[in-house]
């Protein structure tokens, strides 16, 4: 499997020219970023639900905190 992956990669690089690898460079940096946001949303409800209830947390991190307020 890792040879035919190789191997595309290679007819790609000759197929396409320097953009190939600008092209998996952005889809790594996406992918980390994503990554990166489940992280601290995560975070952030864990630190809303210690510091309030864990249903006042979810509205919060929803945005739907006003249905609760009323």
């Amino acid at each position: 499997m890792l040879k035919t992956v190789m191997r595309e990669t290679s007819w790609r690089s000759r197929q396409n020219g320097p953009a190939s690898p600008f092209v998996v460079w952005a889809y790594r940096y996406g992918r980390g970023l994503l990554a990166a946001f489940v992280f601290l949303c995560v975070a952030a409800y864990d630190w809303l639900a210690l510091r309030y209830d864990s249903v006042i947390a979810g509205l919060i991190m929803t945005g739907d905190l006003s249905s609760r307020l009323r």
